[in-house]
C-alpha cells in the first residue's frame, strides 16, 4: 500500500532546489558584482542545501521503503526499475538535446573525440566524475552520479539500518569523520561516498524517529543553530560546518513545513514545483550560463531583475522537460513494467 505524502518533504525539496539554482547564478557572475545567494558566515550555500537533498532523498527512500523492500527478489527489482525511471529517461532526453545542437554548431558528431566519453554518461555517473576520467559532460551536476550510487547502495544500507538503526548512523557518521579530508571516488572529500552516505543515512535516521522531531520544541534549538552558524565565522573545518547546516536546515524547514503546507494553495503549488524540481536540476545550469554570456549586471537591481528572469526560463524549460518525459514515458512504462514484472 502507498503511503500518504509528506507535505514538508516539497516544501524541502523546493526550498533547496531554487536555493542552488540561486546560488549556481550567483557563481557565474562576475567577481565584483553583486552575489544576491552565495555565502554565509562558515561557507556556500551550494554545499549546505546539498546536505539537505541528500538527507531529504534518505527519508524519502526510508519512508517509502522500509517496509516493502528486501520482501523478495521482485521487489528489488521493482525498486531498482522505479529508481531507474525515476532519473534515466529525463536525463538522457535533456543531456542528448543539448549534444545535439552541440554536434551541430560544431558540425561534427564526433566533436568530442573519443568515444568512450559517453560510457560514464550513459551512466549517469558524469558530473561525478568529471576530473577523474574524460567524460562528456553536459549537465546534471555531480549531485545526479552521487544519487544514483547512493540509489544503488540504499538496499545494503537498509538491510543494516533495519537491524541496528542507531549503530549504523553511528558507524557511517565515524567514517566520515576519520576519510573527513580523504577524496574517495570524487576528487573533492565532501563529495566522496563516504560524505554523501553520512548525509542519506542521516535523512533515514530522521524519518525512523520522525516522531521525536514532530515536535515543535525541537527545531527551536536547530533554528537558533541556523542562525549562529549564518552570522558568525566559527572555528569548525568546512565539511563539518556544510553537513551540520544542512542537518540544523533540514529539521527547520521540515518544521516550517508542517504548519506552511497547511495551506491548500500555497501546498498546490509547493507540489506542482516539486514534480519539476529534478527538471529544474538538469536544466538551469545550461540556461544560467547561456544567459550569463550575453548579460553581466554587477549592481544589486539589474541582477537581481535578471535572476528573476532567468528563474522564469529554467521554470519554463523544466516545464517543458518534464512534459515531455511524461508523454514518452507514457506508453514506454506500462510495457516495460508488464514485460518485467507480470502479475
Amino acid at each position: 500500500m502507498k503511503k500518504p505524502p509528506i507535505p514538508s518533504f516539497d516544501f524541502i525539496r523546493v526550498l533547496c532546489t531554487f536555493g542552488i539554482v540561486f546560488y549556481h547564478f550567483s557563481c557565474h557572475l562576475a567577481e565584483d558584482a553583486y552575489l544576491p545567494f552565495f555565502a554565509f558566515a562558515n561557507g556556500d550555500w551550494g554545499s549546505a542545501l546539498v546536505v539537505a537533498f541528500f538527507m531529504l532523498s534518505g527519508a524519502s527512500l526510508y519512508y517509502n521503503y522500509s517496509d516493502s523492500l528486501g520482501n523478495g527478489k521482485s521487489s528489488l527489482g521493482l525498486y531498482y526499475y522505479k529508481r531507474w525511471m525515476s532519473i534515466f529517461p529525463m536525463y538522457f532526453l535533456s543531456f542528448f538535446s543539448v549534444e545535439i545542437i552541440k554536434m551541430i554548431s560544431a558540425r561534427n558528431i564526433l566533436f568530442r573525440g573519443n568515444p568512450l566519453k559517453y560510457v560514464f554518461t550513459l551512466l549517469g555517473l558524469d558530473g561525478y566524475l568529471t576530473g577523474v576520467v574524460p567524460v562528456a559532460y553536459n549537465l546534471g551536476e555531480w549531485f545526479t552520479g552521487a544519487i544514483i550510487i547512493l540509489y544503488i547502495i540504499f538496499p545494503l544500507i537498509l538491510f543494516f539500518f533495519k537491524k541496528k538503526p542507531v549503530l549504523t548512523f553511528i558507524g557511517v557518521t565515524v567514517l566520515f569523520i576519520l576519510t573527513l579530508n580523504i577524496p574517495i571516488v570524487n576528487p573533492y572529500p565532501f563529495r566522496s561516498i563516504t560524505s554523501i552516505s553520512m548525509c542519506f543515512v542521516t535523512g533515514m535516521f530522521f524519518i525512523k524517529y520522525r516522531h521525536i522531531f514532530d515536535r515543535p520544541y525541537c527545531a527551536i534549538p536547530c533554528i537558533a543553530g541556523c542562525l549562529i552558524l549564518f552570522i558568525f565565522e566559527l572555528p569548525i573545518p568546512t565539511s563539518i560546518v556544510f553537513h551540520l547546516t544542512g542537518v540544523l536546515l533540514f529539521i527547520s524547514l521540515y518544521t516550517a513545513g508542517r504548519l506552511i503546507m497547511k495551506n491548500r494553495i500555497v501546498s498546490t503549488a509547493f507540489s506542482h514545483l516539486s514534480r519539476i524540481s529534478y527538471a529544474v536540476f538538469l536544466t538551469h545550469h545550461v540556461i544560467i550560463l547561456i544567459i550569463l554570456k550575453n548579460m553581466s549586471p554587477v549592481k544589486p537591481l539589474p541582477v537581481l531583475a535578471l535572476l528573476c528572469g532567468t528563474t522564469i526560463v529554467i521554470l519554463i524549460a523544466a516545464e517543458i522537460l518534464t512534459l515531455l518525459t511524461n508523454v514518452i514515458m507514457r506508453r514506454i512504462d506500462p510495457a516495460l513494467r508488464k514485460r518485467l514484472f507480470p502479475s
